[in-house]
């Protein structure tokens, strides 16, 4: 049976794709094909041959690696307009990382060839991926330096105070009504679900977290913050940024 083919406005909805013209995108569009990949279905793994790139239209994929005892480090997450699987394009290396779906999504998938003869000609996409690569390195080098220079308990902290920053835009309370699991937020800052465990009750004990019916309920992100700055002691991370 053939695959539908791709219109030019899912190419569009692409951050690497959306200035290009409407012919651009069209004959990118002639070299995609789609995927759909249900919650919990792995798309690559780790040392895999497999060199296309992938786009996700809709839906979360977790970019993660597995040790060879079970235990999970995630990197991060992607969600529609994001690209991945570029690495292993550019450099012709195994992947250095699995990535599985998060929900039910929906990708586009371009093999290796077609993905470097598009950064040889399209000056404005090479510009796009060249940035991505340039906020990927800053934030994995972020990850190291929080890695070297805080302790497990400001690692969970930073994670949680970035959940609530996301949700409270211009807001000073809020509910966390998609919370991760423990174990996410633990293979998220690279410790043990245990660990994360502890340290959210202690924040519910100082008033700083309560759970809901809804979620979890953030009464005052000033508090918060303010709290978490002088609990914390070795670094005033909460608005660091990588150089």
């Amino acid at each position: 049976m053939a695959q539908a083919p791709v219109h030019a406005s899912l190419v569009q909805s692409i951050d690497i794709f959306r200035d290009l013209s409407l012919e651009q995108s069209r004959e990118i569009a002639e070299k995609m094909t789609f995927l759909n990949c249900d919650a919990g279905q792995m798309i690559v793994t780790r040392k895999d041959q497999n060199r296309a790139v992938f786009f996700v239209v809709s839906g979360t994929v977790r970019v993660t690696s597995f040790a060879n005892n079970g235990r999970e480090s995630s990197y991060n997450d992607k969600a529609a307009g994001d690209i991945f699987g570029e690495l292993a394009a550019i450099d012709g290396s195994p992947r250095v990382a699995d990535v599985v779906a998060v929900s039910r999504t929906t990708l586009l998938s371009m093999s290796a060839r077609d993905f470097t003869a598009l950064l040889e000609d399209n000056f404005v996409v090479n510009v796009k991926v060249m940035q991505l690569l340039v906020r990927e390195v800053r934030a994995m080098t972020q990850r190291v330096y929080e890695f070297a220079a805080l302790g497990v308990a400001s690692r969970i902290h930073k994670r949680v105070f970035e959940l609530i920053q996301e949700a409270a835009v211009g807001k000073n309370s809020v509910t966390l009504t998609d919370f991760p699991k423990h174990l996410d937020i633990a293979s998220r800052v690279t410790t043990t679900r245990e660990a994360v465990t502890r340290e959210l009750s202690r924040l519910s004990n100082l008033g700083l977290l309560k759970k809901t019916t809804e979620g979890i309920f953030v009464p005052d992100v000033s508090k918060f913050k303010e709290i978490l700055h002088d609990h914390q002691g070795e670094l005033s991370v909460l608005d660091s940024d990588a150089d």
